[in-house]
C-alpha cells in the first residue's frame, strides 16, 4: 500500500513524501516541476540499525540549483537524528542516467559536509553516526 503523506508548493516546484508499506519501510521523496519529476531521495528504515538512503537523484538538466541539498536536507530531517548509512558511486536506477561526472571523490566530499564518515569496508559504504541529544 501506497500513501503520500505530505505535499509541499514552494515556487514552481512540488515536493511530495511517500510512505510504501510493504516488506521494506520505505519513503520517497520526490520533487516535481509540474508534472515532471526532476529529483527523488529514497529511504529505508532498517529499525534499530538507523536509515539507509537507497539512492538520491537529480536529473542532469536541473543539477547545480541546490535542489540535491534540498532533497538530501529533507531525507536528513526524516532521519531525525539516528543513525544514517549510504553506498557511494554511480548508480543505474530506474532507467536514469548514473552521476553525470560525479565522481566517487566528489560524491564522498559532499556527503562529508552533511556529517558522514567512510566506513573503511568494500561497499563504498559511509555512514553519518547518531545524533546524540547532549545530557540534561
Amino acid at each position: 500500500m501506497t500513501s503520500t503523506i505530505e505535499a509541499r508548493r514552494t515556487n514552481d516546484l512540488t515536493t511530495t513524501i511517500t510512505h510504501d508499506v510493504g516488506d521494506l519501510d520505505l519513503t520517497v521523496i520526490t520533487l516535481l516541476d509540474g508534472a515532471d519529476e526532476i529529483g527523488s531521495v529514497t529511504l529505508i528504515d532498517c529499525g534499530p540499525a538507523g536509515m539507509w538512503i537507497d539512492s538520491i537523484y537529480v536529473d542532469p538538466d536541473h543539477r547545480g540549483g541546490g535542489l540535491g541539498y534540498r532533497l538530501f536536507d529533507q531525507a536528513m530531517e526524516m532521519c531525525d537524528g539516528r543513525d544514517v548509512g549510504l553506498a557511494v558511486g554511480p548508480h543505474e536506477r530506474r532507467s536514469r542516467p548514473a552521476t553525470n561526472g560525479l565522481n566517487a571523490g566528489k560524491l564522498r566530499a559532499w556527503y562529508a559536509r552533511w556529517g558522514f564518515v567512510e566506513d573503511n569496508g568494500p561497499d563504498n559504504a559511509m555512514h553519518r553516526p547518531a545524533l546524540i541529544a547532549a545530557a540534561a
